[in-house]
């Protein structure tokens, strides 16, 4: 049972300190909440920069201020502890806990994942604690290796291969007390310090907490990086079978690759640094050496070729891009498309009306080209207000000695379907949406280049002077 405060109490206020000269003589308070400037924002990664959002940080806040804190208010007024209040107060949703805009948990869940995102952006709390751990020598990583070497020299029973050396378990062992001090002063800085030169008891308790939910993180990286590098270890060994056996430069740099593709995951799991790896990657060089190369060497020309051909991919996709002279001499093969075709006005292929007939949401069962059966091209590129052509506006010669791409008459009939779902030919209605299947051989990029090409060649008349504009196709005719 929990009393109310006696009549003159004062409540408890979470926002009465003032923590001054925290960064550049500014002045911090609690009851601001979680505020993050948008410089800070611009360098987080977009899924992280809307959990923290102005909508998001506005509800993490009112979540502390308006729900969680007054019950621990009310614990305090009852006698009890803070930490005995948090251990009782039950959170909506627990620790997984997703956003909910209804507010029905009081906004735990955005204050759960702004809180999440602040700790794991790249230099936030937990980086701090990893690389504390990771200087003390306090990892997983770490852990194994001492077990692995322990193996090595055991003298009571058969050591065991690399890989069956069981992985560590918990933290205990190996992260006591000093790690925690450590990790309690990087986080919270030299005010966590008491006159003894050790962080207050429950500053410590912090970094015990986060040195734990460390150590759980880095176990799950260790296992799965564990995995890898017995594969990758494995190849190795093969390509060094074939090396020594066949002794050519291909079958060398083939075991170097492999050797490469091994000490990334090596490095990871701290074997790059134990003897079995360094004895592999000495035999490799002396076999190198027998043949007249020096590994070294090698191993630098496969890191410029490496680095040459992404350097290449990147001007490659550079080149992709339309340079000014591209454009310019697209907009003249459009003028020169758009005269001959001003000439077709008077084909003799009829020009039929609007068929927009198509409902995607009024029952219909065939939805697709079946009208088009049977259709010729000639009269479906008349359909498009393009007759007497035979490709469609805003195309280019292409590349030189590059095949020219030609339609066929099933994807021109898919253009006519898209743009008769696009263009009701009625004003105010919206348009339908078309769906285009996958994996048919339909020519999907063909029939979407076709789409784009079009609508940019409509949207190009509109623009154009009317002595210019060509009679507009009657998909495209409203009522």
């Amino acid at each position: 049972m929990m009393f109310a405060p006696l009549e003159g109490d004062d409540q408890e206020d979470m926002f009465r300190d003032d923590l001054l000269n925290v960064a550049d003589k500014a002045g911090v308070q609690a009851g601001d909440g979680i505020v993050i400037d948008k410089e800070s924002l611009g360098r987080l990664k977009k899924a992280d920069a809307d959990s923290l959002s102005e909508e998001a940080l506005a509800r993490a806040n009112k979540f502390i201020t308006d729900w969680y804190w007054p019950k621990v208010q009310d614990y305090r007024a009852a006698g009890m502890s803070t930490a005995y209040a948090i251990e009782r107060i039950q959170l909506i949703g627990g620790s997984n806990a997703r956003a909910d805009p209804t507010g029905r948990d009081g906004g735990w869940g955005y204050y759960r994942k702004a809180v999440q995102t602040l700790f794991n952006r790249p230099g936030g709390v937990l980086n701090v604690v990893e690389e504390v751990m990771d200087q003390a020598g306090a990892t997983p990583a770490h852990a194994w290796r001492q077990r692995r070497d322990e193996n090595r020299r055991s003298v009571e029973s058969e050591p065991l291969n690399e890989y069956d050396v069981p992985l560590p378990g918990g933290c205990s062992k190996y992260m006591g007390g000093d790690v925690h001090d450590a990790i309690a002063e990087a986080v919270f800085g030299p005010g966590a310090l008491g006159t003894s030169g050790k962080p207050d008891t429950v500053y410590a308790k912090v970094g015990q907490v986060l040195g734990e939910r460390m150590w759980e993180r880095l176990s799950r990286r260790l296992t799965k990086s564990v995995m890898r590098s017995r594969s990758c270890h494995e190849t190795c060994l093969v390509m060094m079978k074939d090396a020594r056996r066949i002794g050519s430069k291909e079958a060398m740099d083939d075991a170097l690759r492999a050797l490469k593709r091994w000490q990334i995951e090596a490095e990871s799991t701290l074997e790059a640094l134990d003897a079995p790896f360094n004895r592999l990657k000495g035999e490799l060089s002396e076999i190198y050496d027998q043949q007249g190369y020096t590994m070294a060497d090698v191993a630098a020309a496969m890191q410029r070729r490496t680095r040459s051909k992404r350097e290449y991919r990147s001007r490659k996709k550079i080149s992709k891009l339309a340079s000014a002279m591209d454009v310019s001499a697209s907009q003249e093969a459009y003028e020169l498309f758009c005269e001959t075709l001003q000439k077709s006005l008077d084909a003799e292929i009829p020009l039929g009306p609007p068929c927009n007939r198509v409902q995607l949401l009024e029952g219909y069962e065939e939805i697709g080209t079946e009208k088009y059966r049977g259709v010729p091209q000639e009269e479906l590129m008349a359909h498009l207000g393009l007759q007497g052509m035979s490709h469609l506006p805003l195309g280019n010669p292409g590349s030189p000695g590059s095949k020219p791409i030609n339609l066929m008459c099933h994807q021109v009939a898919g253009i006519c379907t898209v743009l008769e779902h696009a263009f009701t030919a009625e004003e105010g209605r919206a348009g339908l949406a078309t769906m285009i299947c996958d994996e048919v051989g339909l020519g999907k990029t063909g029939l979407l280049i076709g789409v784009i090409q079009m609508i940019a060649h409509l949207r190009q008349q509109q623009e154009s002077s009317p002595d210019k504009k060509l009679i507009p196709p009657p998909l495209a005719t409203g009522k």
